[in-house]
Formats: C-alpha cells, structure tokens, sequence
C-alpha cells in the first residue's frame, strides 16, 4: 500500500491487477504471475524502455533476494542502470 500512496499520483506509474479482469483500460501480453526467474529477466529484457526501478514485494524473502541479484547482473551485463527494492522490512543480505 505505501508503493501506491507514494507513486498513484503520478501519470508515469500504471497499477496492474494481474488474473481475469473484465473489460480493462490497459492490457499487457507477456506478463505472468506465476513466471520463473529466466521468463521474469526475459520480461525485463524484451521490454522497449527498461524499468530504472523495480519493486520485489511477492514471493520468499530467499527467492526474492536471489531475483534481486539476477536483475542487477542482467542490468550490469547490459549497461543499464536498474535499482532493485525490496520491502522495508526485508534483510538484504
């Protein structure tokens, strides 16, 4: 909830229901819940404009931390700069 008090304001930022929705304003292929670590990096990676922030707030702690770091090896790799965050009360390492 504080990710959308902090950013719904702003026309940048888009909020997603993921599953069947009826009729939308917005639709996106390619995009799934349920997505292992190789399609979520080939999600970031087949996307025109890479995100510059990305925000890890489903899933185990463990399995989040390792995402973290595969997407910013990916950035790396490619010379992007993406900040990956994880909830507050997260460990980070």
């Amino acid at each position: 909830m504080n990710y959308l008090k902090a950013m719904l304001g702003d026309a940048r930022h888009q909020v997603l229901f993921v599953g069947y929705q009826g009729a939308g304003v917005t639709t996106i292929s390619g995009y799934s819940a349920h997505a292992d670590q190789q399609g979520l990096l080939r999600f970031i990676k087949q996307m025109r404009h890479w995100p510059r922030v990305v925000h890890l707030v489903h899933g185990d702690a463990a399995a989040r931390l390792v995402l973290k770091d595969a997407i910013e090896a990916l950035a790396a790799r490619h010379q992007k700069a993406i900040t990956v965050q994880l909830p507050e009360n997260q460990p980070t390492d």
